[in-house]
């Protein structure tokens, strides 16, 4: 580590002449450097103090908690580190001279004069501008270009390096180092597509040395050495799909494609994810991040000592709470902070108010909620639920007024047209289930007018998964992320032409995913699918194994067949205290929505949908414990201790 007192004159920007950056704290040279105008400032070497500067340049005049350093910092529960492990280093780092207001903990510079934040967000603009659907003139690709290695040149060694021996703070750096290795593969993927297929090569080998090999790079690989080598004379360029195997035939040029009988062995790592969380990118300027399009309950919930077949026991007066599976994520997403809207159905009685003004709560916009005058047939739909302790529920609906709503859309002059562009204003429409045939039949219709460009997302439930997936194809083949339970799945496979992929004797639910994804193929679909498996578990029952207890949220994303599967289990710890189980699986779902709406990881939706889950558990009902956005960040710390805060969930909880 060095210190520089030598500064550029004049100015408080990060940029001078040509986006030449005045940097005050660089990381990307190989190690700590500052250069702060007047001030000789001693270099940190203590492990607390280099750490806390680091952490404190990665987030400039963003305010970090205690229990944020401790968790980042240290590698143990937060509530074992003292304030004063924290508190101590940030006073001598104020006293060396470093610009740390008083009773604050954070760094008073901007972003821009923090080497490795700055290109970190031009990066990212980088990426989102190479990734443009639009057709860009040559002049604005080779001004990309131009940025794309000027970024390059200023990424000149591993920031980790600036850490020295402290190798336990390099975990800092993991979202910087994922952003720029996705910025390598764009910017040698740019330069390629201009010709410049050498200097692609060139970079191409400098990233595959720094992150290593893997599927993803292969891929990449094989791009550029088909440009350098061209097509075969004669031939025209062909595209081709993950999974399909060209084969030319003789001295003809007569070319057969067929899908290889291993579809796992050729899909690219992450590939299907990365174009899921891409579509949802170009999407980000409609007016809704999320629909649901939901049956609307009433839900009448009793605790009882256990769920059981012939078993008798006292009960208590049921606790009302407002309830609808899809309703209840749109009310999660509301929550948090996002734009949401609902579809659906209630009768003008006491308890469609009380649905109406918990949707109202959260900003949730019912213009397409339809309120009809009630009668004695048709009132607004309640469920009776018997829950227990252990995590086990029975559920009964009197479906109510929610049987009228294809009828009552019906009625209405261009009623499924107003539905339809709802849907279309959307970045994400959720389907769930209703007991009637004819709504089923009014879902499949808004689903086949809704844009490509919207993320169809489906929950068949309990109601529809007896159906198989042949009778819900056009929920299946459209969605792009399924949540369902590992024993829904299982029944929708077995009551299908799906074919099975295992002996009964081996079977698993990833031989359940897979015989999924095989349907799918087999029908032509290349649509990528995202699954969040449902896995029951048993949080009372000591005897479990930690991946037993804590394997009950699954993410599997592919086309063909599965290229990622995660879980929380590596990373989450479970947290006693389930009050009522229901809706559990509801805000599991909003969790991978807002971790997609946020550009998080697979892994991150997995662990946000466990967050969820497990908060909206600890009260009475599906929506009472469902935390805002503010409270995430303690939530993550309380079940991921030691585990870092994701940087885009840091940003939005803090903004």
């Amino acid at each position: 580590m060095r210190v520089s007192t030598t500064h550029e004159p004049a100015g408080d920007g990060a940029s001078g002449a040509n986006g030449a950056s005045r940097y005050r704290v660089r990381l990307l040279n190989g190690s700590l450097e500052l250069d702060f105008p007047g001030r000789v400032i001693e270099p940190p070497t203590a492990p607390a103090q280099v750490g806390t500067l680091i952490l404190m340049a990665l987030h400039p005049r963003r305010e970090l908690g205690l229990d944020a350093f401790k968790s980042q910092l240290y590698d143990c529960d937060p509530a074992l580190v003292s304030n004063g492990a924290i508190q101590t280093p940030i006073a001598r780092l104020r006293q060396a001279g470093l610009p740390i207001p008083r009773r604050r903990y954070l760094l008073d510079i901007a972003p821009g004069e923090v080497d490795i934040v700055d290109v970190d967000t031009r990066a990212r603009q980088f990426i989102e501008q190479a990734a443009n659907r639009e057709q860009p003139s040559d002049a604005d690709v080779a001004a990309l270009v131009d940025t794309g290695l000027e970024l390059h040149r200023l990424w000149a060694h591993d920031p980790a390096a600036a850490v020295g021996n402290h190798s336990h703070l390099s975990a800092l750096f993991d979202p910087y180092r994922r952003r720029h290795r996705r910025f390598g593969v764009t910017l040698v993927r740019l330069l390629a597509r201009t010709g410049d297929v050498a200097r692609a090569y060139d970079l191409f080998e400098q990233y595959v040395e720094s992150y290593g090999s893997d599927d993803d790079w292969d891929r990449l690989e094989r791009e550029l050495r088909d440009r350098a080598n061209g097509p075969p004379q004669g031939l025209p360029a062909l595209p081709v799909l993950p999974g399909t195997v060209i084969e030319r035939h003789g001295g003809n040029g007569a070319i057969d494609l067929r899908v290889a009988p291993t579809l796992a062995a050729v899909t690219t790592r992450g590939a299907a994810f990365g174009e899921i969380r891409e579509r949802l990118s170009a999407t980000a300027a409609k007016p809704f991040a999320h629909l649901a399009i939901s049956a609307h309950n009433l839900d009448r919930i009793y605790h009882v000592d256990r769920v059981a077949v012939d078993h008798e026991s006292h009960i208590e007066a049921p606790v009302k709470a407002p309830g609808g599976s899809g309703a209840n994520t749109a009310y999660a997403l509301g929550r948090l902070g996002l734009r949401t809207a609902v579809a659906g159905i209630v009768a003008d009685d006491r308890d469609g108010m009380v649905l109406r003004q918990s949707l109202a709560q959260e900003q949730v916009d019912s213009s397409q909620l339809l309120v009809v005058p009630p009668d004695a047939a048709a009132r607004t739909g309640h469920t009776i639920i018997f829950s227990d302790r252990r995590g086990r529920r029975s559920i009964y609906v009197h479906a109510g007024i929610n049987e009228h709503l294809a009828r009552a859309v019906g009625g209405i002059p261009g009623g499924a047209e107003q539905l339809v562009a709802m849907g279309a204003d959307a970045q994400v429409v959720h389907f769930s289930s209703f007991t009637g045939h004819a709504e089923r039949v009014l879902q499949e219709a808004i689903l086949a007018h809704l844009p490509d460009d919207v993320l169809v997302s489906f929950d068949p439930g309990a109601l529809y998964a007896p159906l198989g997936l042949d009778r819900l194809a056009p929920f299946v083949l459209r969605c792009d992320l399924l949540h369902v339970y590992e024993r829904q799945l299982r029944e929708m496979i077995a009551n299908s032409s799906a074919e099975p992929v295992a002996h009964p004797r081996d079977h698993s639910f990833r031989s359940d995913l897979e015989a999924l994804f095989q349907w799918r193929a087999a029908r032509g679909d290349r649509r990528p699918l995202m699954v969040l498996l449902k896995r029951h578990r048993n949080p009372s029952v000591r005897s479990e194994s930690r991946a037993q207890g804590l394997d009950f949220v699954t993410l599997a994303v592919g086309r063909g067949s599965v290229e990622d599967l995660v879980s929380t289990q590596a990373r989450g710890s479970l947290v006693a205290g389930v009050q009522d189980s229901t809706g559990a699986g509801d805000a599991m779902a909003a969790g991978v929505h807002f971790g997609l709406l946020n550009g998080a990881s697979a892994a991150e939706c997995a662990d946000l949908a466990f967050l969820l889950a497990m908060e909206c558990t600890s009260e009475v009902g599906t929506r009472s414990g469902l935390p805002r956005r503010a409270a995430l960040g303690p939530a993550w710390v309380r079940y991921f201790p030691g585990a870092a805060i994701p940087s885009w969930l840091r940003v939005s909880v803090e903004s």
